[in-house]
């Protein structure tokens, strides 16, 4: 789902990426009659071109930027392929053919592919429970006992919430086979299958395990035989670490990464080399050409990938529909959009890379972009040029009353629901009242119009309401307004229990010590507010670093916050007892009430955000 800086970023970008490439265009790329579904005529791009270079070279802008790639395809031809840019901005080496670029989340793709490959030979049934097709106890971490299918992976609701494991390793020595990188990384059930959609790089690994399990070739080698060998994709490795195609392999350590400072410059970030431990979800790496020969094989008729063109047709019809619409929110594992015409696509990812694979079978027309840059959209703004926009006022129903949005608070599904950081989905969590002017229409009885894009109004067989949009889903929060003012109940007694220690650090040095019961299991336990609050703090900034939570780290936290919750409960108790025995001092009964509520504030946030529990971390 695109942000809206994104998209204005990316039409600031667009004309710069068409217009200082490299161009290399099929012989028939010229005829005025090749037209885009939107009604422009191919020639616009040239136009686009022609005027943007003018202004830059009027302007004097010489663009410092990182590598990019874009291709236009039309059937079997490459109406354009450009790059744009340095592999090494510093040493002025720029991208050319034998450039590769990391697919991130484009790689899903390959997975939906060979999970239908192996439903068209009958060895997979989509609707059955994949633990018939996994080994006994695979997964450990299920909180319904309600089958999960193949679909529920491919449609992203398997009721997965975010895993906290680490995607990428930064020493090949540490991947791990497919089966137990997953195992590492299982992330905690938090839904019934089939209620709420969550994006899960989990899940489309997990369905890239059960391939291995049913072909009895590792995922790498099953790629390379079913798919890349049959459409010479000879410049494209799947495996984590490349090692799959030496070629790959050797080019990948060739690119740098950037980060975009000024529009014309851009900042290093070093080769950005990570493996992704759950591959299937994300490792695919290659040249542009290879990718787009892959988009091409998506427009083909018949499609090379299977036997039979029923097989590609199933795999393009809808896996799961918008409420009572026909409106398609995902398709087997492919995202759609509606322009002039009905756009496939999936974009991705990874640590320094960003991609985008859209196309139609039915007009041919297929775009791929790819940039070592992850702060640009990878699109080059070409998809509405070329596939236009559709008219939302031919599918809103003009008579339908403007919907209202239920009055609450809504969390994102895709978050860390349970374990260590459950609190963060409060944190993030969106008003209705906030979404009271943007632009809303009714589409049907439960599918509404909000700011361009469908929604789902559902109610949770719990009786919370969710609107289901695209690739994840806004939840209601349950008690959201007693929860977050518990966390800030937490906050405060941390931050007063730094002023009651600096105040009693400055008594003492004075000579002016306090004395009651149980002072220093107080101290303690204002110790113990800080450190817990610290954690809490510090946790989320260095799984950003990291790209993810190792297992040492969650334990650590876990453990940290065992020990002040065992505290804070001790030093309750203490003033709890002292008070009611009549052993305090009548000045010092407030002091006691109010280490007891802090304390009290303290534990009962750790439990009620799981701030201990790191074994589904």
């Amino acid at each position: 789902m695109k942000t809206i800086i994104q998209k204005l970023t990316a039409f600031c970008c667009a004309a710069g990426i068409l217009c200082t490439a490299l161009t290399v265009p099929a012989a028939a790329a010229k005829d005025d009659a090749i037209i885009f579904p939107s009604g422009k005529p191919f020639t616009s791009l040239e136009h686009i071109q022609n005027t943007i270079s003018e202004d830059e070279a009027e302007r004097g802008i010489e663009r410092k930027w990182g590598a990019s790639a874009s291709a236009i395809f039309y059937g079997d031809q490459v109406l354009r392929m450009d790059w744009e840019g340095y592999t090494d901005v510093e040493a002025e080496i720029p991208a050319d053919e034998n450039t590769v670029f990391e697919w991130g989340s484009i790689t899903k793709t390959l997975t939906w592919v060979s999970v239908m490959q192996l439903w068209e030979q009958g060895k997979i049934d989509l609707n059955a429970d994949i633990r018939g097709y996994l080994p006994e106890n695979f997964l450990r971490h299920l909180s319904y006992d309600d089958p999960i299918t193949m679909l529920n992976l491919m449609n992203h609701n398997a009721g997965f919430c975010e895993q906290y494991a680490p995607l990428f390793v930064y020493d090949s020595a540490d991947i791990l086979p497919l089966g137990e990188a997953l195992q590492a990384s299982e992330p905690a059930q938090v839904h019934r299958p089939g209620e709420v959609t969550s994006y899960s790089n989990w899940g489309a690994a997990l369905a890239g395990y059960i391939v291995e399990c049913i072909s009895g070739e590792t995922f790498s080698d099953y790629v390379r035989t079913h798919i890349f060998e049959p459409l010479g994709m000879t410049h494209t490795a799947i495996a984590p670490d490349y090692s799959d195609n030496p070629w790959v392999q050797e080019q990948r350590r060739k690119i740098k990464c950037y980060k975009l400072r000024l529009m014309e410059f851009a900042e290093s970030k070093g080769d950005c080399i990570g493996y992704c431990s759950l591959y299937p979800a994300g490792s695919a790496t290659g040249t542009i050409q290879d990718l787009v020969t892959y988009g091409q094989a998506l427009v083909k008729d018949p499609c090379p990938l299977f036997e039979k063109q029923e097989t590609f047709a199933e795999m393009l019809s809808p896996s799961g529909c918008y409420g009572d619409t026909d409106i398609p929110s995902v398709c087997h594992g492919f995202w759609t959009d509606e322009g002039a015409v009905r756009i496939y696509m999936h974009d991705g990812a990874s640590i320094g890379f960003c991609s985008v694979l859209v196309f139609d079978p039915v007009s041919k027309f297929g775009i791929v972009g790819m940039r070592a840059m992850r702060d640009l959209d990878p699109d080059m703004g070409m998809i509405g040029h070329v596939f236009g926009m559709q008219n939302m006022n031919d599918i809103v129903d003009h008579d339908a009353p403007q919907p209202e949005l239920k009055k609450g608070s809504y969390m994102t599904s895709r978050d860390f629901h349970a374990g260590l950081l459950s609190y963060m989905p409060y944190m993030n969590a969106i008003d209705s009242a906030s979404l009271k002017d943007t632009g809303r229409a009714r589409i049907s009885e439960n599918v509404i119009l909000v700011d361009g894009m469908a929604a789902e109004e559902k109610t949770l067989p719990d009786g919370r309401a969710c609107y289901h949009m695209s690739s994840m889903d806004f939840v209601e929060a349950p008690h959201y307004n007693l929860k977050i003012g518990l966390f800030a109940a937490f906050i405060v007694a941390a931050v007063a229990s730094v002023f009651l220690l600096s105040i009693k650090r400055i008594r003492r040095k004075h000579n002016r010590p306090e004395t009651y019961t149980g002072g220093a299991v107080i101290s303690a336990a204002q110790i113990a507010k800080i450190v817990s609050f610290l954690s809490v703090l510090i946790l989320p900034s260095i799984g950003r670093k990291l790209d993810g939570f190792p297992k040492p780290l969650m334990i650590a936290a876990g453990v940290i916050q065992m020990l002040c919750f065992a505290v804070c409960i001790l030093a309750a108790l203490t003033s709890a007892v002292t008070m009611f025995a009549g052993k305090q001092k009548r000045t010092h009964s407030y002091q006691y009430l109010l280490n007891i509520a802090g304390n009290a504030v303290t534990a009962l946030t750790i439990v009620c955000f799981q701030m201990y529990q790191f074994w589904n971390c």
